[in-house]
């Protein structure tokens, strides 16, 4: 693992000087308007303003000091991002626990990762690791046109996008870190505690209307659905319902905790959220569930295969079906701090990506763990 990083610093770093001492060493990024009474002089008259492109441009590195007081001539957001930008791509004091690198990720995964990252950052001073929330597509484009080297995603790169980085001509790895689920809660007086793809599928189209249609013993009410409002919802219309569109009972909302919130206030809800949302409400010791608010249900991709509930252990093994990955898209031919970064994620001692990922409710997938299927324990004891 050590060797690997180092291939991938030592090629990083080659890139980077290649970068800045080619053709004069000018590096450019768009800036539509110059702020108000900022100049560039002394150490900074490297850098300069081109009208015409729109855009601002420094010739040879910036150093850590002229980095920092670019960025104290003005608090305009787009002069900032091009600064920051032409650091990134000039700062030849970088390695890879050195340095500044911008991170999108998925919002979802927002708080989960700015913890990862503070531990990083606490650990490596030097580092300035600076996250801020953006859809997978959204951040794959910053990624291809070079405006991010670091993405925080969740799903995989299509044949598209490899033509999209083979055309761009830079060097991007994909590496998956953790895995999540869709997990189906519903009010704790549902009689009904598990259902299979097919039935699920059939009630999201509103081509069964009650909890009697879904299970026998269920009631004659209607469900009613609620989808959260993200990349989860496409999730779901594209591997569960085939691309086919959703059913009048399924209602949309904007985030994890409203969706609980209608699923403890209404006994005939469904509602479709994270692992990192439902708590005690599957811990594997049954004495210290909590289902006073809601409940989990299982889920099978057949009827005659028994229903499992999202355990970590039942995503890992893909015993749970409704489960995806999130991912790492970076440049690896850009700086070595992105490759530092990665290998934050990936590791497995206190403070790393691995172990806050896996104590938040998710599945490490970049670290060898032993997991118990409660379930699958309790129905061998009974035997």
């Amino acid at each position: 693992m050590k060797t690997k990083l180092s291939y991938w610093v030592h090629v990083a770093a080659l890139s980077l000087m290649m970068l800045i001492s080619s053709c004069g060493s000018e590096v450019s990024y768009k800036l539509s308007t110059m702020p108000e009474g900022v100049s560039f002089t002394g150490e900074l008259s490297k850098v300069r303003y081109d009208e015409a492109s729109k855009s601002l441009v420094v010739k040879g590195e910036l150093t850590t000091s002229e980095f920092n007081a670019l960025i104290a001539l003005s608090n305009d957001a787009e002069y900032q991002n091009a600064v920051m930008r032409l650091f990134e791509w000039t700062n030849r004091e970088e390695d890879s626990r050195i340095g500044l690198l911008r991170v999108t990720v998925e919002p979802l995964y927002e708080s989960l990762f700015s913890s990862i990252t503070a531990a990083f950052t606490t650990a490596y001073p030097k580092a300035d690791i600076r996250l801020s929330p953006l859809q997978t597509d959204s951040a794959l484009e910053r990624i291809f046109s070079g405006d991010c080297r670091f993405a925080l995603t969740v799903r995989r790169l299509t044949a598209s996008d490899s033509l999209r980085i083979q055309e761009a001509k830079i060097a991007v790895n994909q590496i998956g870190y953790l895995k999540d689920a869709v997990c189906l809660a519903i009010h704790p007086t549902n009689p009904v505690n598990a259902t299979d793809l097919s039935t699920l599928r059939e009630s999201l189209k509103g081509n069964l209307k009650t909890w009697k249609e879904i299970a026998s013993f269920g009631s004659s009410e209607s469900p009613r659905f609620y989808v959260p409002n993200d990349f989860r919802k496409a999730f779901l219309k594209d591997s569960l319902l085939g691309g086919a569109e959703f059913g009048s009972s399924v209602i949309f909302l904007d985030t994890d905790e409203a969706i609980l919130d209608s699923t403890q206030t209404n006994k005939h809800a469904v509602g479709f959220v994270s692992m990192l949302k439902i708590g005690n409400a599957l811990d594997v010791r049954a004495a210290t569930r909590d289902t006073t608010r809601f409940k989990i249900m299982g889920l099978t991709e057949s009827k005659v295969i028994p229903a499992a509930r999202p355990f970590q252990a039942n995503v890992l093994l893909k015993k749970y079906p409704l489960a995806y990955t999130i991912y790492a898209v970076f440049r690896t031919d850009l700086g070595m701090l992105p490759a530092g970064y990665s290998q934050h994620l990936k590791g497995t001692r206190e403070g790393e990506g691995q172990t806050l990922g896996f104590r938040a409710g998710l599945v490490p997938l970049a670290a060898r763990i032993e997991l118990k299927d409660p379930e699958a324990e309790k129905n061998a004891q009974e035997q």
